[in-house]
């Protein structure tokens, strides 16, 4: 009877060993396809909050295309009209008039404690950007404030109080709030961060150090809960400003 259960037991482990071993050879042979899986997922989320961000600058570029019509019609000077449209549009924190030559003409940006800046005038360089073709689809201006979101419509020529034809640019400050809505939009967790922020905490640091212009987007296992995307975004002069992190759960 003993040697009969010896056997059994034996049996049993031998059964449950081969269990262990199947099931080991299966993790690691699926393991690279998980990955692969999460990454794709993890970039998909990326490409959502990226998308995301750009339809907000589409709304500016419409915001944009009404200012440009209102300068069209109106017979007052340019800076007079926009002093008025961003004390009417209170989502607008910068509205620029420039022209061909990508010198402001006029300018005005609303300032934390809601004042209107005027900005000066035949400069190509803005704030801590310059007015030039974007690089990225993400139009980012540096200012002391934070990150603008940026969108632009070109002017005609022929528009009688811009003659000089050039580019309206209107904006709103990339800042917590607007972070809020599109972390509630989206459901993912979004952080933007200046790469020159003397506070930047470790984990942007880390990313900041791995990643490049040739590499600008990156994948970090945080924990076995936990994974975060990283992106890197340029300010409108095309020199890298901004990383962006998404964090995201692993299934």
């Amino acid at each position: 009877m003993k040697l009969r259960w010896t056997i059994l037991g034996l049996l049993l482990l031998s059964f449950l060993g081969l269990i262990l071993v199947l099931s080991f050879s299966l993790q690691t042979a699926l393991a690279p396809h998980f990955q692969r899986e999460e990454q794709r997922t993890a970039n998909l989320n990326l490409q959502y909050a990226l998308s995301s961000i750009e339809a907000e600058q589409r709304v500016l570029v419409d915001d944009a295309v009404e200012l440009s019509r209102a300068a069209s019609s109106s017979s007052d000077p340019a800076a007079g009209l926009l002093d008025r449209y961003l004390a009417a549009e209170v989502d607008l924190d910068l509205a620029v008039v420039a022209g061909q030559d990508g010198k402001i003409l006029t300018g005005r940006l609303r300032l934390p404690d809601g004042t209107l800046k005027v900005l000066p005038v035949e400069q190509r360089v803005m704030l801590q950007g310059s007015l030039m073709e974007p690089t990225s689809a993400v139009m980012l201006l540096r200012s002391d404030d934070g990150p603008i979101l940026i969108g632009s419509v070109s002017i005609p020529v022929e528009q009688n109080s811009l003659s000089t034809g050039g580019t309206v640019w209107v904006g709103r400050y990339l800042d917590e709030d607007m972070l809020a809505n599109l972390n509630a939009s989206t459901s993912l967790a979004l952080e933007l961060r200046g790469m020159a922020d003397p506070d930047l905490p470790p984990d942007f640091q880390n990313a900041i150090s791995l990643l490049t212009a040739n590499r600008p987007t990156l994948f970090t296992p945080v924990n076995e809960l936990r994974l975060d995307s990283w992106q890197l975004l340029p300010d409108l002069s095309g020199q890298t400003a901004y990383i962006l992190r998404i964090e995201q759960s692993r299934p």
